[in-house]
């Protein structure tokens, strides 16, 4: 396939458990003009043999003599594509048949958004057994509610290749396991994003999820991208109002009266300072702050 309007990127590393149903979740796509690009990072499992055991020519397979991680092997596949649009799969997950015909008919209707992402619904973990991660749609509320966390799910994501490519946008493997959250901040500094409000992929719990196995790490880069962008509002936090907005973001505190009060404190100064700097949408961001506040 010379031109494909999508290439879709999949970094494998021993998955061998959930590979077979996420590769032919791609395949049973019902929008059809796509390559698929499965890069085998190293796998010391089945992962091979279950994707070559596919005869599809669509597939095109790659395989990495050491284990380069997913930031360098995601970069590899985006000097692969051919298509106009990059697409991300994980090998545990399951795209929803319709998945590329709704986000391709939105990224040619909206020429100015450069990522779209979807909801997903949870799956494989009876805790969170359906479950569903929303995100706003609009590009000002994603970009306020990035200070926080990643509004955008990386498995879901369609991103316009050329965009990356004259812009020289890719992932840093030094923001190893929170690599697309960087990302995505950088990209929101020039171009838009958003978000199609509607569930298109399955996101699987199991123990192998990066978050879990690597949460240590991904915690220490997602607190370097959240400071990054704090640093736009000049505001350079003290340990313990890192540790506020940590606990926000994560969601994990107990709200007892002295938190309650540090994090009244904390929101009025990140109002404040962007009252200043203008950095956010001021009516988009406040809504975002009310919101975590009333959480609280």
């Amino acid at each position: 396939m010379n031109n494909p309007k999508i290439s879709v990127i999949m970094s494998v590393y021993n998955a061998e458990k959930f590979l077979q149903e996420a590769i032919e979740s791609i395949l049973n796509q019902t929008f059809k003009d796509f390559e698929f690009l499965i890069i085998n990072d190293a796998s010391t499992d089945n992962s091979k043999k279950i994707i070559l055991s596919y005869d599809d020519k669509r597939i095109r397979y790659f395989e990495n003599k050491n284990n380069l991680g997913v930031a360098r092997t995601l970069n590899k596949g985006l000097k692969l594509a051919k298509g106009k649009y990059i697409a991300r799969m994980d090998a545990d997950d399951i795209s929803l048949p319709n998945r590329f015909k709704k986000q391709v008919e939105f990224m040619e209707k909206n020429p100015l958004v450069t990522v779209c992402g979807t909801w997903v619904k949870l799956i494989g973990n009876k805790n969170h057994e359906n479950n569903i991660w929303k995100s706003p749609g609009d590009f000002q509320s994603i970009k306020s509610l990035a200070l926080f966390y990643s509004p955008i799910y990386h498995p879901t994501v369609f991103i316009r290749k050329d965009t990356l490519r004259k812009n020289n946008l890719s992932y840093d493997p030094s923001f190893d396991h929170a690599e697309d959250y960087e990302l995505w901040v950088r990209i929101m500094e020039n171009f838009k994003v958003s978000n199609l409000k509607e569930v298109l992929l399955y996101h699987r719990i199991h123990r192998g999820n990066i978050g879990k196995t690597h949460n240590k790490i991904q915690v220490k880069n997602a607190n370097r991208v959240r400071l990054y962008q704090l640093k736009k509002l000049s505001i350079f936090p003290k340990p313990e109002e890192l540790v506020i907005h940590q606990s926000i973001s994560y969601w994990q505190f107990k709200a007892d009266k002295k938190f309650v009060k540090c994090t009244k404190t904390w929101l009025r100064k990140l109002f404040i300072a962007n009252l200043k700097k203008n950095y956010y949408n001021q009516l988009a961001f406040f809504k975002v702050l009310v919101k975590k506040w009333l959480l609280v």
